[in-house]
């Protein structure tokens, strides 16, 4: 019989270890105060229906699994795997860009010129991957302990802190780094000339269902499902919003860095308030909060990508588990996959181009999941549920509307993320593109392979 043991508090720290990801602070610092407004629709055409669709399928349908018990039982065992293998891909194709990000955040406890040393970034990520995979090899309960503690040191600890700084660099009369005119409150067309940055704002909040694959662990999934998103949805928005308005009053817009804009902004805001002996603590703790962050995602997609092996037959390999019923096949050859994708850090000129490449083709791939899960929310509507929970207020219409307006910001996101950032020289955007197009292509055309050969046996 499966052992249930993660209640409220533990749920809405896991999904903000998952959702709250430090590395899109400076990313979005660059919106500056249009920044509120941008949430505000993110939030209204993301966000909230992704939140409501998570208490609505993780309540009624509380199996271990999430995405993947969804979309087989909405379309079936194929849909299902498709599903769930490509955001597992999309995770492979994320997690390099994540793990340059810890490294760049160890080279500023050390030397800050080793955040854009190429081999650096290269041999610190995997070889840190591949410690995470052998952590995540203890199981759930290690992992969900662990995000209990990197949520409140390494996430909403920081981000508190620079805040405060913000609050403290604005009061002081520091000079600031935007503009605080009405205009300046709502984005100007014209000002996207960099438009693919656009995606940032709702990479910002992906995740918060990936808890649902623990759903069997749940005590009470009932109850604690949807006091838990709401919690955390409000505390992940609060605290990335004004993260990131903090960032953007100390940092001008042109001096962002992608890669270590977050760590720019600490170093920044403590020396000059005469608090240098803070950096490297804060640091320290932004660390933390990263190592939370990848552990958490690495243990849910994995787990989700098990489930959907083991229901499948596809290759015995993957639907191996250890005795903490850790998915160790799966954890495995992702370890290996992420050893190879790595190597693009080799093929662009500047490290910074193959954290935005990794990280648009990862969101891409993400996306499209997303879309395939909203409509899958609206066939489940029509089907009996499994247990009494959580259900979207207001009928059919209510839902129909939610869903749509969710899979229609996703395809919009999806499209911008086509667009290479300014950033990239003119040299580098028909790799941008090869690179993406193949991407794409592999990613889509992989869990077709894998189920051919599933059959073929």
């Amino acid at each position: 019989m499966q052992q249930k043991f993660l209640k409220l508090g533990a749920l809405a720290l896991l999904q903000i270890v998952i959702v709250g990801n430090l590395q899109v602070l400076p990313a979005n610092a660059i919106y500056g105060v249009a920044l509120p407004f941008l949430y505000l629709v993110a939030v209204l055409g993301f966000f909230l229906p992704c939140t409501l669709m998570v208490a609505e399928l993780a309540t009624t349908r509380p199996q271990t699994g999430g995405a993947y018990i969804w979309c087989e039982q909405a379309f079936g065992p194929k849909l299902g795997f498709f599903t769930v293998c490509i955001l597992w891909i999309s995770n492979l194709l994320w997690y390099p860009s994540i793990y340059s990000l810890i490294a760049a955040n160890v080279a500023y406890l050390f030397d800050p010129s080793l955040a854009q040393n190429k081999m650096f970034i290269l041999s610190f990520s995997i070889l840190l991957f591949w410690l995470f995979t052998g952590l995540n090899c203890l199981g759930i309960k290690f992992s969900s302990k662990t995000s209990e503690v990197c949520s409140l040191v390494g996430i909403i600890l920081p981000m508190l802190l620079i805040i405060m700084g913000g609050l403290v660099w604005l009061t002081a009369g520091k000079p600031l780094g935007i503009s605080l005119s009405k205009t300046a409150f709502f984005p100007e067309i014209s000002h996207f000339t960099d438009v693919g940055l656009l995606i940032a704002i709702v990479i910002s909040l992906f995740g918060i269902e990936l808890t649902a694959v623990h759903a069997g662990e749940v005590v009470n999934p009932r109850r604690d499902y949807p006091w838990s998103l709401l919690i955390s949805g409000v505390v992940i928005v609060v605290l990335l919003l004004l993260s990131e308005l903090a960032i953007a009053l100390i940092i001008p817009a042109s001096q962002l860095s992608v890669m270590t804009g977050l760590l720019d902004a600490v170093m920044v805001l403590f020396q000059s308030l005469h608090l240098a002996y803070l950096v490297v603590p804060v640091l320290f703790l932004i660390l933390i909060g990263n190592i939370g962050s990848i552990a958490a995602w690495m243990l849910g997609s994995t787990r989700g990508m098990y489930v959907a092996c083991e229901r499948n037959r596809v290759i015995g390999f993957l639907q191996k588990v250890n005795h903490n019923q850790a998915p160790v096949g799966v954890l495995i050859v992702e370890a290996i996959i992420f050893t190879l994708i790595s190597g693009v850090f080799l093929i662009l000129p500047q490290v910074t181009d193959s954290f935005w490449l990794l990280l648009a083709l990862a969101s891409q791939v993400t996306l499209i999941y997303y879309i395939i899960l909203f409509i899958s929310t609206i066939k489940l509507r029509t089907l009996p549920v499994q247990a009494q929970g959580f259900i979207i207020p207001g009928g059919k219409p209510t839902l129909w509307i939610l869903m749509c307006l969710g899979a229609l910001t996703s395809f919009f996101a999806l499209c911008v993320g086509f667009i290479p950032p300014n950033s990239l020289e003119k040299s580098g955007v028909f790799s941008f593109h090869m690179i993406m197009g193949a991407g794409l292509a592999v990613t889509l055309f992989l869990p077709f392979l894998l189920l051919f050969f599933k059959e073929k046996k």
